[in-house]
């Protein structure tokens, strides 16, 4: 599902899963705005806009 990629990887590497499950974009600590949004991250492997798109948050379809 994940192409190969982990969300250990991600995390290791300071990153979002790689497509087409996330973006495979850096990060920094400013896109991890507060706890929950680090925790999220670091159990999911998925940067902030792809965890909310996953978890169908936000979403205009």
């Amino acid at each position: 599902l994940s192409g190969g990629d982990t969300p250990q990887a991600a995390v290791d590497d300071a990153r979002c899963l790689l497509p087409p499950i996330g973006c495979g974009q850096p990060l920094t600590a400013n896109d991890l705005t507060d706890q929950e949004t680090a925790r999220e991250w670091h159990l999911s492997g998925l940067c902030p806009p792809c965890f909310s798109r996953a978890a169908g948050e936000g979403s205009d379809a």
